[in-house]
């Protein structure tokens, strides 16, 4: 439930040639600054090495159908972990109360 990448265009020149990828939160920052008028600005900064930046993965349909699958996993584990917590409680109260 928080950012973990942003999609940007790299390599592009005067819109061409540039393909879309992933960059996770270890490569960037982002940079606010609200002016006198109550103007916000907001620049993302990219720290990556061009290889870097050749290994980052593509934002494509698989990509994203890869990141659904996980998102989904992740939060059926952190349901399960929540139900299970609750059962625990439960009995440890059940058997506080009968015993």
């Amino acid at each position: 439930m928080r950012i973990t990448a942003i999609v940007i265009e790299s390599g592009s020149v005067l819109g061409l040639g540039g393909r879309e990828i992933v960059v996770d939160t270890d490569y960037f920052t982002l940079e606010t600054e609200t002016d006198a008028d109550g103007d916000t600005e907001h620049r993302i900064m990219v720290e990556a090495s061009q290889e870097e930046v050749e290994a980052f993965p593509a934002y494509n349909n698989e990509w994203w159908e890869q990141t659904k699958a996980n998102a989904r996993d992740a939060w059926q584990t952190t349901q399960e972990g929540a139900e299970s917590a609750w059962q625990r409680t439960r009995e440890a109260l059940d058997i506080d109360d009968n015993g």
